[in-house]
Formats: C-alpha cells, structure tokens, sequence
C-alpha cells in the first residue's frame, strides 16, 4: 500500500470532491549514470581513449505510479514499472583522437 484509501472517499457523479489537485505522489526515480575514462598518449598529436559507461550503473527499479481511484480493489497499490526503463546497461568504447 502506497497510501491508505481509507482515508479517501470517492465522490458521486458529476460532483467534484474537496482534495487539492496532485495531492499523491509516486516513489522516487533514480538514476545513476556513470562514466570512467583513461586517455593514452601515443605520439605528440596522437591519442587514445578508452571508456567505460555504466548506464543505470546500480540497476534501480522504476516503479510506477500507484493506483489512485479509491472505489475499485487495489487502491493504492503499485502493479508497475515505468516505460521505457531499462536494467543496467554497461557498454565499452575507445576513440582515436589524431
């Protein structure tokens, strides 16, 4: 349970309620994307880099927002992930700089 909807009563037809607008707030998103990079120089004008990206680097889980109607089953209960998030991501490179 994200929130008690106890506390909250669903309003009849055609009838606003009294609670202000965005008063529920899903969890917090982070994201943490790291970068390690070494640079070689070969010559004078030559140069090498190699890098290292972990995207996501501590695989936190996206949740959701939770469900706000208060009249069904499962009210205040997260059932997802957020879109288009994805799981640690780790990816190599090197670059020739000349």
């Amino acid at each position: 349970m994200w929130f008690n909807p106890s506390c909250f009563v669903a309003s009849p037809v055609n009838v606003f309620g009294n609670s202000g607008y965005n008063i529920l707030r899903g969890p917090h998103f982070w994201n943490w994307d790291i970068n390690l990079s070494k640079n070689f120089a070969l010559t004078e004008k030559i140069r090498l880099q190699f890098r290292t990206d972990f995207l996501n680097a501590f695989n936190q889980v996206a949740f959701g927002n939770p469900n706000t109607q208060v009249d069904v089953p499962g009210a205040g209960t997260i059932t997802s992930v957020l879109p288009n998030t994805n799981p640690r991501f780790i990816q190599f490179g090197m670059k020739l700089y000349f």
